[in-house]
């Protein structure tokens, strides 16, 4: 579907101006049409409509999705601060966390397992009430994000390792 739709994200693309131009920090020799993402997130809403259960974690994460694919479509036409961007991701993190997707636990080498839920925040005057496992997650998740994005500079780079990166957490 993602796929299906990369030539009309293009055309839009090429309506409202979102196109990368050539530069010293870029990769392409051409302008490149931006807005690819909504193609992507397009594939994502629809399979994650169709195979997983409907329920209040599965729309926070798709409503997380959205959110980002949103403030990253913004990004590609408006050209957004450092500091908007950051903004969107940590609230497109914190929705489906406040839903309930959080790290439980994880273990680290020659330590064991962690439980980050037994660590609570609270008393610390900045922090009250926050969880240790959801601060984790939310950072964790706008880490990925902008992993995601350091690497975006080739074509196809970043979606080629995600799909490797989705394969292999599907396997497991």
């Amino acid at each position: 579907l993602a796929w299906l739709l990369v030539p009309l994200t293009d055309m839009l693309a090429r309506r409202i101006g979102a196109i990368d131009q050539p530069n010293e920090r870029g990769l392409h020799e051409v302008p490149t049409p931006r807005l690819g993402g909504l193609a992507i997130l397009v594939g994502v809403l629809a399979a994650g409509a169709l195979w997983l259960p409907w329920n209040d974690e599965t729309r926070a994460i798709l409503g997380g999705a959205a959110l980002i694919a949103a403030v990253g479509a913004l990004d590609d036409i408006f050209d957004l601060p450092a500091g908007w961007k950051l903004v969107g991701q940590l609230v497109a993190a914190a929705i489906p966390v406040s839903a309930g997707v959080t790290v439980q636990n994880f273990t680290v080498p020659f330590l064991g397992r962690v439980d980050p839920g037994t660590v609570d925040l609270v008393d610390l005057p900045l922090l009250g009430g926050i969880d240790l496992g959801d601060a984790a997650t939310v950072i964790g998740i706008v880490a990925i994000m902008n992993v995601i994005n350091f690497i975006d500079g080739v074509d196809g780079l970043a979606a080629g390792i995600c799909v490797i990166s989705a394969l292999t957490l599907a396997t497991v």
